[in-house]
């Protein structure tokens, strides 16, 4: 019975250099997944700051869109009052 080797598709598999080198380029490979992912959660960071910004910015618009709205308002009252002779 043969013993399955995760080595078995390299060439005198049984030379302990072969490990190695296939070794040294399977983790140097997985370097890269790892890069990408590291960029990935870098980018993901950003965004998401940007997401709260851009929240912060409409939350202050908005405040001053509705401080315009009743100033608008009370001036309308003050005009109709003044008007009015009230």
């Amino acid at each position: 019975m043969q013993q399955s080797n995760a080595f078995n598709f390299l060439p005198y598999k049984d030379e302990p250099m072969n490990k190695y080198m296939a070794l040294a380029i399977i983790l140097s490979l997985s370097g890269c997944g790892v890069d990408v992912a590291t960029t990935a959660v870098t980018v993901g960071k950003a965004k998401a700051e940007e997401v709260k910004d851009a929240q912060k910015t409409k939350e202050h618009v908005t405040d001053q869109i509705d401080a315009a709205m009743a100033a608008s308002q009370q001036q309308l009252k003050d005009a109709d009052q003044a008007g009015t002779g009230q």
